[in-house]
């Protein structure tokens, strides 16, 4: 982004830089560099913790509700 606007073209310089032309004066320039693959990475990362922390809260849950129903047995 150039001044808060998008810029129409962005060029390859020396096969591995990216340049645009900026007319003379004080400017702003903005890079961003947020490639789909990141952003799906960093999908499939979250529903993974979160699978895994269901696994763990539903074993927790299984495990305490067993000791309570055998403690209960004991007792009777």
């Amino acid at each position: 982004m150039l001044d808060g606007k998008q810029v129409e073209k962005v060029y390859k310089t020396d096969h591995a830089i990216q340049s645009i032309i900026i007319p003379a004066g004080d400017h702003t320039v903005e890079l961003n560099f947020e490639p789909d693959s990141y952003r799906n990475t960093v999908l499939y990362a979250t529903g993974s913790l979160s699978l895994l922390y269901l696994v763990i809260i539903s074993s927790l849950v299984t495990m305490f509700l067993n000791n309570k129903k055998t403690l209960l047995e004991k007792q009777a």
